[in-house]
């Protein structure tokens, strides 16, 4: 849908969750990258704890859709990776070119492991997220039933990765698909690769997780 479709109030309010979901991945940057005084961690703790307070104020139930997503047409405002209000990674946004969807992205001091590269963890839900990604956009969404990763080479922190996946196969209700991550600077040289096997969704699964959002 486009944004001229969308009424007003949601377009601001989904700016607002945009420029908030900004502000809170700044800050936990800045929160583990801090060498301020005891004094003023306090203090920050103080201010965090009031603005937790004044966005608690009023919530959603657990499992109730946000009001700013439509999911019908791609807009998960808070999904992990490529929700604009996430807290915790900047947007993903993939292009697909002649089956292979790319993707590129950075990850900062917040999400280290071993000094200077990235938690294998992170990597791991990169390559879920890739892989679901390059499954729904094939036309035949489904959910992970087995991921396996392989870590060929640390991942460095702070620089820019490309991320990249594509189907391999498909039937029987089973669709296995790749993906893997190399830096930006040299696409040649795989960092991390995974193989996905997904299960496709029967119509009347489809129906009751998608029933959420009628």
């Amino acid at each position: 849908m486009a944004e001229q479709d969308v009424p007003g109030d949601l377009v601001d309010r989904r700016r607002a969750v945009r420029d908030l979901g900004r502000a809170l991945r700044a800050l936990g940057t800045a929160s583990v990258m801090s060498e301020v005084p005891t004094k003023i961690l306090c203090q920050a703790r103080l201010l965090v704890a009031e603005a937790t307070s004044i966005l608690g104020a009023t919530s959603r139930q657990a499992g109730v859709p946000s009001s700013v997503d439509d999911p019908y047409n791609g807009v998960r405002m808070f999904s992990p990776m490529t929700g604009e209000g996430s807290p915790f990674v900047a947007p993903l946004s993939f292009e697909t070119v002649d089956g292979v969807a790319s993707a590129t992205c950075t990850f900062g001091e917040a999400f280290e492991g071993p000094p200077h590269h990235v938690h294998g963890g992170i990597s791991a839900m990169l390559m879920d997220h890739a892989l679901g990604h390059v499954v729904a956009d094939s036309g035949k969404p489904g959910l992970t039933r087995k991921l396996v990763v392989q870590y060929l080479r640390p991942v460095p922190s702070g620089m820019e990765l490309l991320v990249r996946g594509r189907v391999v196969a498909s039937g029987d209700g089973d669709v296995f698909a790749q993906a893997w991550i190399a830096a930006a600077a040299e696409p040649g040289t795989r960092l991390v690769t995974a193989d996905g096997h997904f299960r496709l969704l029967r119509p009347e699964q489809a129906a009751k997780l998608m029933k959420q959002f009628a």
